[in-house]
């Protein structure tokens, strides 16, 4: 068999080759000299060396004529020094390669050590967090509580995020120890995912679990959905279930339902008190005292009703340090309808100028919430496009509404304008609801006290 290996070195390197053999036979022609025919009559003029020496037939000897000397001499002359000179630089050339070979080996070989070196680190890494894995794992079932919070807290780095998150999902529900489950809460929010942020808002919204726990989930819930693309949501509360009507007290200067809004969002609802004043607070406390109020004072009683889509229950409407960029919105009241059978309201322009005051006083940036009183149709539609369409997607959106209403034939909910002049003239809720959806605003609340208003839960 032939040496392949051999045949493609001699053919990468033919050049080298060729050069070589040439300069050492032109060395060797031209040392020769050139060749001699005996028959020529001019060798002596050819070749001084071999020449015989004349003498005269005198007493004084002649002198010796030196010829100049041929191209032959100097072409083995000049081919003695470009023999050296090319095969110097063929030296050179194959000690170049041969370097440049050896370079090439010991740098792989040299890769092929470090990328050894890593995978054996990597395998005693693996198997040591496996170790380490092991261990924790064993003290998260341990007795002491101080012993699994160490361990819930050192496990998040030995094991992949998504079986930690599951793993300390189940103890934040289910440890018997409220500082475990307190620690196993602050973990999770450290993730910042959907599916975390489902569980601690389970947890912000179960009342069997302490007041503590509740606040640590709402905070770590609102905290991943603001830093994150998770849709918050929408909060609606409403001051009537379906077909029931809303009313307004002189004593309480307006209705129940704005009267114990206004009141919660001061302050009244912040349960725990941390200063923040999450839907879920608001929505216990206006449905709980309004419910109290007209049972201990003989009042019909009209059932508020809340929806809310979206993932976190806990959003903050009112706190202390806003995680809002801006609030933004319309707090509308129409106490005028120029119709018959509807009657002139007293409360519905002072209970909105009241609660834009609370959000006023309780947000840095407000100059995109907007009070409108005894407003046309035109003019509400006009600023609440305006205000959805250069709203920020980091802002609290608030849409209030206290006036009449009116629900037609097919059902649909409409709010009487100021310039509502019959039972078909009006704000088509639909619509409303429409022009609110194109929002970029996270987290949207909206508020409406009027008759039959819990029928905008089919619309959302």
């Amino acid at each position: 068999m032939f040496n392949y290996t051999k045949i493609n070195f001699l053919n990468k390197y033919k050049w080298i080759v060729i050069v070589l053999i040439f300069g050492f036979g032109m060395n060797i022609s031209f040392a020769q000299g050139p060749i001699i025919n005996k028959n020529d009559s001019t060798i002596e003029s050819r070749n001084p060396e071999i020449s015989t020496k004349r003498v005269d037939s005198g007493k004084n000897k002649p002198e010796e004529k030196k010829e100049p000397k041929d191209w032959w001499d100097k072409a083995a002359v000049i081919s003695q020094f470009f023999a050296g000179v090319i095969i110097a630089i063929v030296g050179l050339r194959i000690t170049y390669v041969i370097q440049r070979t050896q370079i090439k080996v010991a740098e792989q070989n040299s890769r092929a050590q470090i990328q050894s070196e890593e995978l054996r680190a990597k395998e005693d890494r693996r198997l040591s967090q496996g170790q380490l894995t092991g261990q924790l794992v064993q003290h998260l079932t341990s007795e002491s509580e101080k012993v699994r919070e160490i361990a819930i807290i050192a496990l998040r780095e030995s094991v992949p995020s998504a079986i930690y998150e599951s793993v300390i999902q189940i103890i934040a529900k289910n440890d018997e120890s409220q500082t475990v489950r307190e620690t196993a809460i602050k973990q999770l929010g450290v993730s910042g995912n959907e599916n975390t942020s489902k569980t601690l808002g389970e947890i912000a919204f179960d009342k069997t679990k302490s007041i503590s726990e509740r606040q640590i989930a709402s905070e770590a819930a609102s905290k991943i959905a603001f830093h994150s693309n998770i849709p918050i949501g929408t909060l609606v509360l409403t001051s009537s279930n379906t077909y029931e009507t809303t009313y307004q007290l002189n004593e309480l200067k307006g209705s129940p339902f704005t009267y114990f809004l206004i009141k919660g969002l001061k302050g009244a609802a912040d349960f725990d008190e941390n200063g923040i004043i999450s839907g879920n607070e608001l929505r216990d406390y206006v449905f709980d005292n309004s419910k109290s109020y007209t049972l201990e004072n003989n009042l019909p009683y009209s059932q508020p009703s809340y929806f809310f889509d979206g993932i976190n229950q806990e959003i903050p409407i009112i706190s202390k340090t806003s995680p809002y960029n801006e609030v933004v919105g319309l707090i509308i009241g129409i106490d005028i309808v120029n119709l018959q059978n509807f009657s002139l309201l007293q409360y519905s322009v002072s209970g909105a100028s009241e609660l834009y005051e609370v959000f006023k006083n309780s947000h840095k940036f407000t100059n995109n919430l907007k009070l409108m009183a005894n407003s046309t149709r035109v003019d509400i539609l006009k600023n609440l496009d305006d205000i959805i369409n250069n709203a920020s997607e980091n802002s609290l959106f608030i849409f209030y509404f206290s006036g009449h209403s009116i629900l037609d034939q097919s059902g649909e909910l409409g709010f009487m304008a100021s310039d509502s002049k019959n039972k078909s003239d009006y704000l088509s809720v639909r619509l409303i609801n429409s022009i609110i959806k194109k929002s970029k605003s996270k987290v949207k609340a909206l508020f409406i006290d009027t008759s039959y208003s819990g029928i905008i839960r089919g619309e959302m």
